[in-house]
């Protein structure tokens, strides 16, 4: 069976025992809980690292995704940049391509529009 090590009132380690006698402050997992949670003799409840560890993981899949959407949403189509680069008719216009095409890049690679 599955056990949950306790100690000070947190699940500090997992272990596959034959009896939750094996050792004091033991208690079976198949009630819930995992490494980390907190354990109140009755409950278990995560514990306020995981929340923020959770909330922060949530917030960056935000960020992650917004960003994302944003390069689909300022990207030119293909057919645009095609006829962009065929448009160009001098070294003011290719400047003008190039400055474009580098914002996007560095967006991309510095994680920042700015």
């Amino acid at each position: 069976m599955r056990a949950h090590i306790i100690e000070s009132g947190r699940v500090i380690n997992t272990i596959v025992v034959e009896s939750l006698d094996f050792m004091p402050n033991l208690i079976d997992a198949s009630l819930g809980g995992e490494i980390g949670n907190l354990w109140d003799g009755v409950n278990f409840t995560k514990s306020p690292e995981q929340i923020a560890a959770e909330e922060a993981y949530q917030a960056e899949q935000a960020r992650i995704e917004a960003k994302r959407q944003a390069i689909i949403d300022n990207l030119p189509s293909w057919a645009q940049v095609e006829a962009a680069i065929n448009g160009i008719a001098n070294l003011a216009d290719a400047k003008a391509f190039l400055l474009k095409l580098s914002r996007v890049l560095c967006w991309i690679a510095k994680d920042t529009k700015a």
